[in-house]
């Protein structure tokens, strides 16, 4: 074994013995030993289920069984265990002696298995002065012998092994290479410790790392640790001025991103004004600066079925129920047909799942970011919920509603008596009406203006003729007001008591951040001239809650 230092592992030497080995061959049981993958962390699920020394694979055989390369620990056979141990007083290269050492431990061999635990120890810290291209291998034995110290209660042991951890990273950082993954845990290891090497450690550390903004965040972090409380604040300023000076070079996403961790980073430090400051920056970048591409596709319609569908809604025979038949669908569909079809499309294309993705809304605000399967899920379903209805306002919708107004007489006083129902006061029907007037007269803008608050007017009286709290009360202790609740907790209370479909096309449309959320945008004054296919869609809203009644029961 005079040549493993060009083996990057343990891993790596195995398969080198192990090539075209019989199954008779007692080098063999090597292999097995070297094949273990170590487990450091002590939380992984993986130590729970097999200690330190877990399979390097894992997998199912057609039959159903499964398997692991190699064996659990404790299936070895007694003639291999034997075979470690004749290895492992062999003289050896120390990385391999530390491993069957280890492992010898683990199964508790012999009559004094300590002194197995023992010989790895020193085995580990031998591999500190030979080389071996796993670097990350020889700190990860390192972290293991000062385990096994604990293990065995002997604190006089754990001086060699520190001192030459924190070689290993005074060697790496003189190397000129940067290697965060070797460095960075052994100074977390020494800080911890309060060892007196780990100051002198972390400030070169930052000289060799200062040009990158993610591993100065962690080296910082570090820092701060081995600080007194009252000097971690300006610590944590320095990590964040570093994201900050990265983007002052960036442009375009990369500085928007930049600028948004220096923020968030800066709020979980608690550095509010160094946060407000950073915040207004990001809100001072303009669209154009943003550098967003476009993407254009083309889709053919079915300007046929299109016709069919117009016709049907507008009919022959009057304005109360050509309205009634507008009102009657759905324009995001059924929510689970559609759950249904978005995954069907993540299990067509899964790489559109892969990268994770972020909704910048007005002012560079992050409105949605995308993480784990149920935000993905939940991001593709309202995604498409909006595409259905924008097709609705843009092809059926507007086709429909133009020959509505043109087919039937059309007046401020009928429409006014049209809407008058059991949720709409008259003179809510009449601001309705009115928008549908300022449409007609082509101001979109202003019907939109006029129709949007009424339908939240609409959908409050719904909930309080449907018994739900419509009120907050106010709050004296902590100075909070009382007022009537926002839309969108009007809407989410009305889970399990409205269709599905229907409070979905309700939210999407009116107050969910990353659909269409007219509502919002109108209020807020953050649509600049509402548009055709906007009135369009709200006024389907209205012609559907039109036809809505409540009933309650008394019990």
């Amino acid at each position: 074994m005079s040549e493993l230092g060009k083996y990057v592992s343990l891993s790596g030497l195995a398969r080198h013995l192990g090539g075209g080995l019989s199954d008779s061959d007692p080098v063999g049981g090597l292999v097995v030993a070297l094949q273990f993958r170590f487990i450091v962390d002590s939380d992984d699920e993986g130590r729970q289920l097999f200690g330190p020394f877990g399979p390097m694979f894992e997998g199912t055989l057609e039959s159903g069984e499964p398997f692991r390369v190699p064996q659990d620990l404790g299936e070895v056979s007694p003639d291999v265990i034997e075979l470690w141990g004749r290895c492992a007083r062999a003289e050896t290269h120390p990385m391999v002696r530390a491993r069957l050492a280890d492992l010898l431990w683990e199964v508790r061999e012999g009559a004094s298995p300590h002194l197995w635990a023992l010989l790895a120890i020193e085995s580990y810290v031998a591999t500190s002065e030979v080389e071996w291209d796993d670097r990350i291998g020889l700190r990860n034995g390192l972290i293991r012998a000062l385990e096994l110290c604990r293990l065995l209660n002997q604190p006089d042991k754990e001086g060699p092994v520190v001192r030459a951890v924190a070689e290993m990273a005074q060697r790496s950082l003189g190397r000129g290479t940067q290697e965060p993954g070797v460095v960075f845990p052994i100074l977390e290891l020494l800080a911890a410790r309060e060892d007196p090497a780990a100051e002198q450690l972390v400030s070169e550390a930052l000289d060799v790392y200062g040009d990158d903004p993610w591993t100065m965040e962690s080296l910082l972090e570090i820092h701060a640790q081995m600080r007194p409380p009252e000097e971690r604040a300006a610590i944590w300023e320095q990590q964040v001025e570093s994201y900050v000076a990265e983007a002052d070079c960036a442009t375009g996403l990369r500085r928007h991103a930049l600028l948004r961790k220096a923020a968030e980073l800066a709020a979980s430090k608690g550095l509010t004004a160094t946060h407000e400051d950073i915040a207004t920056r990001i809100e001072a970048i303009s669209w154009e600066e943003m550098d967003f591409g476009k993407a254009q596709v083309e889709t053919e319609i079915d300007g046929e079925a299109i016709e069919e569908w117009v016709t049907a809604i507008v009919g022959d025979d009057d304005l109360d129920s050509a309205l009634g038949r507008f009102g009657s669908e759905i324009p995001s569909g059924d929510v689970e047909e559609n759950r249904d079809f978005v995954e069907e499309l993540a299990r067509e294309y899964p790489f559109q799942r892969l990268a994770s993705q972020q909704v910048i809304g007005d002012y560079q605000s992050v409105l949605w970011q995308v993480s784990g399967p149920e935000s993905q899920q939940e991001f593709d379903l309202y995604r498409y919920e909006q595409q259905r209805v924008v097709f609705f306002a843009h092809l059926h919708g507007q086709q429909a509603l133009r020959r509505i107004v043109s087919r039937y007489p059309i007046s401020v006083e009928n429409l006014t008596g049209l809407f008058t129902t059991q949720l709409i006061e008259q003179a809510v029907a009449e601001r309705m009406a009115r928008s549908v007037e300022l449409w007609q007269q082509g101001d979109p803008d202003s019907a939109v203006a006029v129709l949007v608050p009424r339908l939240e007017r609409i959908i409050r009286n719904a909930c309080h003729l449907g018994g739900l709290r419509v009120t907050k009360h106010a709050d004296m202790k902590r100075g909070l007001p009382g007022g009537v609740l926002s839309l969108g907790a009007l809407l989410s209370s009305l889970e399990g008591k409205l269709g599905e479909s229907e409070r979905r096309y309700l939210r999407g449309t009116l107050v969910e951040v990353t659909s269409l959320n007219l509502r919002n945008r109108v209020a807020h004054g953050l649509i600049d001239n509402a548009s055709d296919a906007d009135f369009v869609v709200l006024f389907q809203i209205a012609c559907w809650l039109r036809l809505l009644t409540v009933s309650t029961t008394k019990t």
